[in-house]
């Protein structure tokens, strides 16, 4: 059995990071390889539905179908192929962190990869799907999140590491040189910014957070 599993916190309600997963229309932006995915019925998303893609991954064109084996509202669904080159299923999580979602996405290969990738190690595509699920999770954030965490300023962004790493505004003043009020302005406009509710919330996230 191989796994692959990749996370992020996105700073955004339970209920908004949900109802954007399961649209099929937006996977591609997070899910890695995806170009295109789609519904086979008109209902919505649900147990026993079956979705069709077409996924591009390590220079190799694929066409599945998967169907939805679990679906628990508002925490996880699974989707399990079908018809597709080698078995897998894709779970997708959500749950509170803090002041927003963490996001987890984990693949099952029961049976590995076959000749699917040719002679590429299990290893490498292990690694490089990890990598691609990291990027399109993070693509999902900056997208709902709408970028807020690269809006900080290079200031902001010094304030939020020395908040994560559980120092007091006095000690964030000595280490940046800056006045204790002026860490406090900075502490304001980044849980502003990233619509965090307080600063043992952002040490909450940091310790979610991928890196």
């Amino acid at each position: 059995m191989e796994r692959a599993e990749a996370s992020v916190v996105i700073f955004r309600p339970l209920q908004e990071v949900w109802d954007f997963l399961l649209s099929p229309g937006n996977t591609p932006i997070w899910s890695p390889g995806s170009t295109t995915l789609s519904s086979l019925s008109e209902k919505p998303i649900g147990l026993g539905s079956q979705v069709r893609g077409i996924s591009n991954f390590l220079h190799k064109r694929g066409e599945w179908i998967g169907e939805v084996t679990a679906f628990e509202p508002h925490s996880r669904y699974v989707v399990t192929g079908v018809d597709s080159a080698f078995p897998f299923s894709a779970e997708t999580q959500v749950e509170p962190a803090g002041g927003g979602t963490l996001v987890t996405k984990r693949y099952l290969f029961p049976e590995a990869f076959g000749t699917a990738f040719d002679a590429v190690p299990t290893a490498v595509i292990i690694g490089s799907m990890e990598r691609s699920m990291q990027t399109g999770l993070l693509n999902l954030a900056d997208m709902l999140d709408l970028g807020a965490r690269r809006n900080l300023t290079a200031r902001q962004q010094d304030v939020l590491r020395l908040v994560q790493d559980g120092l007091t505004n006095r000690a964030i003043a000595d280490e940046l040189t800056i006045s204790i009020k002026t860490v406090g302005h900075h502490v304001s406009a980044i849980l502003a910014a990233l619509q965090v509710p307080s600063r043992h919330a952002l040490r909450r996230l940091s310790r979610l957070q991928a890196p």
